[in-house]
């Protein structure tokens, strides 16, 4: 018996490790639209992923910093939010995060698009539990969120 609950005991820490980087990154979308309006600006929550949050003003400011969110200052980046510290082995990206700009009217697009955004924004897993092991987050109309936990495999980082 003491086997077993240990494994249901990591199982456990793993998941709710997964539903609290899953929550992180769900905050920053609330932080990025939020701050979007009240600044009356843009912000762009920002992707692991150099390319994805392009070398414009805002996307040079993000780098690599997944989950981070910047504003537009003037015509300045600044930094509203730091990036989701919960990402780490065991913990990791499916794939790039998208990267997602925030207009003054709260909604998202894809960084170099003009449509609402309307597709998976990131799916984070761990290749250390074989069920319930991703949390993907969604979005559509550029607004509305879902976050569902799905099985399947996580390439070991």
């Amino acid at each position: 018996g003491y086997l077993q609950r240990e494994a249901n005991t990591d199982e456990l820490t793993l998941s709710n490790k997964l539903n609290t980087a899953a929550n992180d990154i769900i905050n920053a979308i609330h932080v990025a639209r939020m701050e979007a309006i009240k600044r009356n600006s843009s912000t762009q929550l920002c992707s692991n992923s150099s390319s994805a949050n392009t070398s414009d003003t805002l996307g040079g400011a993000c780098g690599i910093e997944v989950g981070a969110v910047y504003a537009l200052n003037g015509n300045a980046p600044s930094q509203v939010l730091a990036g989701t510290s919960g990402i780490t082995a065991p913990i990791q990206l499916n794939a790039d995060m998208t990267a997602l700009r925030f207009t003054a009217q709260g909604l998202a697009r894809k960084v170099g698009t003009t449509a609402p955004y309307n597709d998976t924004i990131v799916d984070i897993c761990t290749s250390q539990m074989s069920l319930d092991n991703h949390r993907v987050i969604t979005m559509a109309a550029g607004s509305i969120l879902t976050t569902t936990t799905t099985s399947g495999s996580c390439p070991s980082s």
